[in-house]
Order: structure tokens, then sequence, then C-alpha cells
């Protein structure tokens, strides 16, 4: 069996559906290094969505659906598109090499030893308070994997900046849901918007999240070893080339008890291809092996990395591909 990942394009329609209805005065961007399969950006732009690009080359992957939406500019390549006269366009300063007036900023947490270390952004606390007067939009940057303690911390930070920027008109709160179920992710961006005074604009970014058990992979055990420790199981794709940025669910197709320690692996040559570390039943060479929760990410990144095949993506619609 080829290794493949289904997208279920209904439930992804489902999930905005939600986020839409259980928000209240949040608006959406979609970041096209997520996805920008055609079908997928057909329906954010219908569900009315705005765009996160990074770059000239994703404005024109983007370009045939602009009308008045929305459209976030932010990344080291920001400044390519500083003279594109798109009039909803809003670019964001990744640092303050490549400011200029008129521009949002990026800012990071990196003065709080609470978070990880960013190479993105601007410390708040380190811009002069003449750039922060004139400051109209401001997009953060945290990657830190959430949890339900990390968001009481992301509150402070945000209750804190908001101060710092006292004409504030629009504030991109970027994404990094996907650690979180949704239920947690919808509490979040509640919350958030709750600390966001009212008269700013408040915008979110949502890819991963709207994928939330929308991919399906399947695929095959090629070669298993057994010791005191567990089994070491490996498949036939490769998470190196075909899954990186993976958050997979295994999901046991066997009645067995699923008691045994087991790492997944991919099927390159390299050390480090780790899919996942779960438990599982006993496994054999030919077991269908079947991952839920896949990250469109790993569509953008499929490459044929130690001559490992590309993986098969489908995106379904009413049963069809």
């Amino acid at each position: 069996m080829r290794p493949k990942v289904e997208f279920d394009l209904l439930e992804l329609k489902n999930n905005i559906i939600k986020i839409k209805v259980q928000t209240r005065g949040i608006n959406f961007l979609f970041p096209v290094k997520c996805c920008n399969y055609p079908v997928v950006l057909d329906i954010v732009n219908d569900n009315g969505f705005g765009f996160d690009i990074s770059n000239k080359n994703e404005f024109k992957i983007i370009e045939k659906y602009l009308k008045k939406q929305f459209v976030s500019v932010s990344g080291p390549l920001s400044y390519e598109l500083n003279d594109n006269n798109y009039d909803n366009l809003h670019i964001v300063s990744n640092n303050l090499s490549t400011f200029r007036e008129g521009n949002g900023i990026r800012v990071n947490f990196n003065s709080d030893g609470a978070f990880d270390y960013s190479r993105f952004g601007v410390d708040y606390n380190l811009l002069d308070k003449k750039i922060k007067n004139n400051i109209e939009y401001i997009h953060f940057h945290n990657s830190d994997h959430r949890d339900l303690k990390k968001c009481e911390s992301i509150y402070d930070e945000i209750k804190a900046i908001i101060k710092e920027f006292p004409n504030l008109k629009k504030i991109n709160i970027g994404g990094h849901l996907e650690d979180l179920s949704f239920e947690e992710g919808i509490e979040y961006l509640n919350n958030v918007r709750n600390i966001v005074p009212e008269n700013i604009i408040m915008f979110a970014e949502l890819g991963d999240f709207l994928f939330k058990n929308v991919g399906t992979l399947y695929c095959n055990v090629v070669d298993v070893r057994y010791d005191n420790k567990g089994q070491v199981v490996t498949l036939n794709f490769s998470k190196m080339a075909n899954q990186r940025w993976a958050y997979p669910k295994y999901i046991s197709n066997n009645s067995e008890i699923s008691n045994i320690k087991t790492i997944f692996y991919g099927c390159s040559c390299c050390e480090t291809d780790t899919y996942l570390e779960t438990y599982s039943n006993l496994l054999q060479v030919g077991d269908t092996i079947i991952f839920k929760n896949i990250s469109p990410y790993s569509y953008q990144w499929n490459t044929s990395f130690n001559g490992v095949d590309k993986m098969e993506y489908i995106f379904k619609m009413d049963n069809e591909s």
C-alpha cells in the first residue's frame, strides 16, 4: 500500500463554522504557508478569512482572491511588499533593521524567561517610546507549546504589551493553537478577545487549528524490532520527507490492548526520522497503520528526501478526491 493522507474538506468547513459561531469580535487570517492547495484557499476565502503571507511569492498565490480582504505580511522577507499598491495590505516589519514609518512591527516575549527564545520579532521592552507611540499594528510571535498554564502566562504578556502601545488600532495574536484541544482553543481565543480593548481590531491566524481531525494518514509497517524496551516500528514513509511539522494521533485498528511501548520511525536512513512515541498492540510487517490529526503543513513539505517516494495527498469533498 502506498502511504497516503486524506483531508476531509467537509470536516474543515465544519470546523470553520464552529469557530465562527463560538467566537465573537475576532477577524481570522489563513497563513498561506500552511496549505496553498487551491480548494482550501477557496474555502477560507469563501468564509471571510483574510490572509497571512510572508513574501512576494505568496502574494502571487492569493492575488486572484483579493477584493477587500485584509492581508498581513510578516516574516524576514516582508519588505519585498513595501511598495505593493493593494489597499488592504499591511506590512509587519520583522525587526527594526527593515522597519519604516507606517509599518506594523512583530513583537516577541523574549524578555520573559517563562517563554522560549524567538529569533522572530523584537522584544517590545527594548523598543524606543517614540516608536511605540507611533505603532498602530503589532503582530505577536510566540511558538511555545501551549497548555492551559502557558495560556495564562500569554494573557499576562498581552495585557502588558497593550499598555506599551497607546495608539494601537490592530493586533494580530498569531496562531500556534495546535497543542490545545478544539474546545480549549476556542476558549483561548475568546479569553484574548476579552483582554484586548474593544476599540482595537483583533486578528488570529488559524492554520493547523482549522484542520483538527481533518487529515488521516494510512501506511504500512515495513520493519519491526522487538526488545526489552518495546518495539521499534519502521513505516513506509518518512517524517523527514513527507510529514514535517506533524502532530499525529495513533489510531489502533486492533482489538488487543495497546500496552506495548512503541516508537514509529520513518523509512529514511536518518537516525532522527522519529514520527511518534506511543503505545500499541504487537505489530508485524505488512500491518496497516492509521494516524489522525495530520497537519496540512505536511502537504507543503512533501519531498523525496533520501529517495523516499513523495506521499499521496488527497483532498476530499463529498467522498470524492
